[in-house]
């Protein structure tokens, strides 16, 4: 009899440790929530659009075929993705709440006339793994409109953007890199779509200091096997750009900061 109650006493320690073990593995330190990553890295600098401020653009051919490019994708991401951008550049002002169930961080916002955001965050060992879910009253739920990583130090990652609910198949992805000092950066966004002719073409931005330029473009359109290099300072104005399906030549064809055509210096 002794030796039941012994046993009986036993097992019942040994339950309660179980319990109490079971109870703090559930427990998860929700630890210091990551930053989003700054809104260069999802919106593009297209400023050299709006270099000219309505003056004559008869000598300005060099300078207008670029912004002709660089418009063209301007136009399809501003056009395409006006609510993503409204949504992450909204999530800025936003603090996050830790949701144990994912386990991760959640940014839950209105924005808009009608739209409502739940950005999520998981750290892993690895990256920060980011989904930005929309819903729009009546029309849709939880559309899950991109999905990313960025680096743990925050100074690389990748987007992939679905174009949208009724045509959710992926459509863009941005790779971006950037430095804390804000000295360098870059952003690419790759056309992704799914059996589409455009699939592969891009278009790279990046911020850099060299020589006579602060500014590049590289712009490469797959249908056509055809590049577009463009390089320009963002406050002098000045630039040149290469293209030889336009050009006929493999040269750079410069302007200067009134943005009139000149001969490339030497």
């Amino acid at each position: 009899m002794k030796k039941l109650a012994a046993l009986a006493l036993i097992i019942s320690f040994l339950s309660s440790l179980t319990l109490t073990n079971c109870g703090s593995d559930s427990e998860v330190d929700p630890g210091v929530a990551p930053e989003i990553p700054p809104i260069t890295t999802f919106v593009m600098d297209f400023d050299i659009i709006s270099a000219d401020d309505g003056g004559r653009l008869a000598t300005k051919n060099n300078w207008g075929f670029s912004v002709l490019n660089v418009a063209f994708w301007n136009a399809a991401i501003t056009l395409t993705f006006a609510v993503p951008v409204l949504s992450f550049a909204e999530s800025f002002n936003h603090s996050p709440t830790f949701d144990p169930d994912i386990p991760g961080w959640v940014w839950e916002y209105d924005f808009g006339a009608n739209y409502r955001a739940r950005l999520q965050a998981v750290i892993t060992t690895e990256a920060v793994e980011w989904e930005m879910f929309i819903t729009n009253d009546g029309v849709f739920t939880d559309f899950n409109w991109y999905s990313g990583t960025s680096a743990l130090d925050g100074l690389s990652g990748q987007w992939v953007l679905n174009r949208d609910p009724e045509d959710p198949a992926p459509f863009i992805q941005i790779d971006w890199n950037r430095s804390l000092t804000g000295e360098s950066a870059d952003i690419r966004y790759l056309n992704i779509t799914p059996d589409s002719d455009d699939n592969g073409s891009f278009i790279l931005f990046e911020v850099a200091d060299m020589g006579d330029y602060n500014r590049f473009y590289d712009i490469y359109a797959k249908p056509q096997d055809n590049t577009i290099e463009i390089e320009w300072h963002s406050t002098n104005k000045n630039g040149r750009v290469k293209n030889f399906q336009h050009f006929e030549d493999e040269e750079y064809h410069c302007w200067d900061s009134m943005l009139d055509d000149i001969d490339c210096p030497s």
